[in-house]
């Protein structure tokens, strides 16, 4: 078995996220074809160590890699997200939203980011991406080889099922999102501003919005029928309760693990495009997918009054997951990758 060096410089103690579970499973899936040694911030192998392939985990852990990289058989380097892209992005957004200091701060990183993909493309021997979206955004960039690792999220056993809806018990929308992420922040704003004062119209029965997640609670400004849980140690609580999943986002990259979650939990899903992007869910099948206030605000009124559809978008997305977007999707397609 070929001896594999993989290097994170994710730190012990993060708040769990989407990078931290792609992280994990694709570790697990590389274990059954290598022998597999870690190099973190906090432990590492011998600079002078010599390994079949050197998988490098974010351009984050460039620095980290350094020592490996020369004396390895092959390089390959994990892009879940095309961070230079994503900067501007959220850039833009920030721009928008009269937030001056975040918008030069994801300009200059989105410069940053640039650069260090430009450098990193010539020394790797084989780049992963997220996504077959990504993979054609870096085509004409990258010339090495790029495959797509997508991301996956582990099943729940056995699928759940919808909670029934009372009438003494509110319809309940779950966000969940890092909110020192600004596009989780801005989502979570532009939903409660734009999207909330025309759902209390058109809303036909009573809801409330539970968000959960790192910041969500403390700094978030409170509306109206909305619950700022906090961060929690345990999402299973959240999601046996939620009728339905948000994903309220103007700004992102890769693909959205939420998504993938709430999925996976048998929850239907209402996002902006940009939310789903690089996930091959098809509209008014898997998901719900709106980009306006008014348009977001009726699919969630949908929701509620049609609790069919719900449980139709649910089973759909959860077939999609099992077939695309679990461990065992990737196990098999990691068990296919050339070695070269």
């Amino acid at each position: 078995m070929q001896r594999l060096l993989y290097v994170s410089a994710l730190p012990q103690g993060l708040p769990r996220s989407g990078r931290i579970i792609r992280s994990e499973l694709i570790l697990n899936a590389l274990r059954d074809v290598y022998q597999v040694s870690l190099a973190t911030p906090e432990l590492a192998p011998p600079p002078d160590s010599a390994f079949d392939v050197v998988h490098v985990f974010r351009l984050a852990a460039l620095l980290l890699a350094k020592p490996y990289l020369s004396a390895a058989g092959r390089r390959h380097l994990d892009l879940d997200d095309i961070e230079s892209r994503t900067h501007r992005r959220i850039e833009g957004i920030a721009r928008a939203n009269g937030h001056a200091a975040v918008a030069e701060w994801a300009l200059a990183e989105s410069r940053r980011f640039e650069l260090l993909e430009i450098a990193a493309f010539r020394k790797f021997d084989r780049v992963y991406v997220c996504s077959e979206a990504d993979r054609k955004s870096l085509a004409a960039r990258c010339l090495v080889e790029l495959r797509v690792l997508p991301n996956v999220v582990r099943l729940q056993e056995p699928p759940p099922d919808l909670p029934q809806l009372t009438p003494d018990e509110p319809f309940r929308f779950l966000f969940i999102g890092t909110m020192d992420y600004y596009p989780n922040f801005d989502g979570y704003h532009w939903f409660c501003a734009e999207v909330l004062p025309v759902l209390r119209h058109m809303a036909p029965a009573k809801f409330i919005v539970e968000v959960a997640g790192f910041g969500s609670a403390g700094r978030l400004k409170p509306f109206e029928s909305v619950c700022l849980t906090g961060e929690v140690p345990d999402v299973r609580p959240l999601y046996e309760r939620a009728h339905a999943a948000i994903v309220p986002l103007r700004a992102g990259g890769g693909t959205r693990i939420k998504i993938l979650e709430a999925f996976a939990w048998g929850r239907p899903v209402i996002s902006t495009t940009i939310g789903a992007e690089g996930i091959e869910a098809t509209a008014d099948r898997d998901i719900l997918l709106a980009d306006s206030p008014e348009a977001f605000a009726a699919g969630c009124a949908n929701l509620i009054s049609h609790p069919d559809l719900g449980r139709l978008l649910a089973a759909n997305a959860l077939r999609l997951v099992q077939e695309a977007y679990s461990e065992s999707a990737l196990r098999r397609i990691v068990a296919l990758l050339p070695e070269a």
